[in-house]
């Protein structure tokens, strides 16, 4: 039961951009978190970007890897990740969360809005080389553990899950 969200990417100044279209779940975790990966692989000193302006909802597996990419940009350049364009209801489910204490959502940063209008118009979408966009039982995993290091009324509300796929993991 895949869907049809995507992305688009591109880089401008010291951004690099990850344009999310359609709802941000199990299915395009992986690649976000591939791509991104990508970009970190590179040790550049880039900023990392997720325009969430056509993300029309996000599930915990999504919002996890959001809070996985925060943590390891930050350890590896020192700066934040930073979410762009969120609208009011994506704002809440973050913060009820306690992901927006790891990146900046909708900065007013002007050096993000200069680099945002050069980058639109380069935009281009991007998959894996391996054209797979299916749940991956281990992100799916990881992404909760990380949910559930935020505090404690996330490590009760996400308890079954992890307990479900490190079962499923373990077999």
């Amino acid at each position: 039961m895949a869907n049809s969200s995507s992305i688009q990417i591109g880089q401008a100044d010291n951004f690099s951009w990850i344009k999310i279209f359609g709802k941000g779940d199990v299915f395009l975790a992986p690649t976000v978190k591939k791509y991104s990966e990508k970009i970190l692989e590179l040790g550049d000193q880039t900023q990392l970007v997720l325009d969430l302006e056509q993300c029309t909802g996000m599930d915990s597996t999504f919002m996890g890897m959001i809070a996985g990419l925060a943590i390891k940009h930050k350890s590896s350049f020192k700066s934040n990740l930073h979410l762009f364009c969120v609208s009011e209801k994506n704002c809440e489910s973050l913060e009820e969360l306690g992901i927006d204490a790891l990146l900046e959502i909708n900065s007013q940063n002007n050096e993000l809005y200069c680099s945002c209008s050069k980058v639109k118009p380069k935009l281009k979408e991007w998959s894996p080389e391996d054209g797979t966009k299916k749940p991956d039982a281990r992100l799916i995993l990881d992404t909760h553990k990380t949910l559930g290091s935020l505090s404690d009324s996330n490590q009760e509300e996400f308890s079954s899950v992890i307990k479900t796929f490190e079962q499923q993991l373990n077999e």
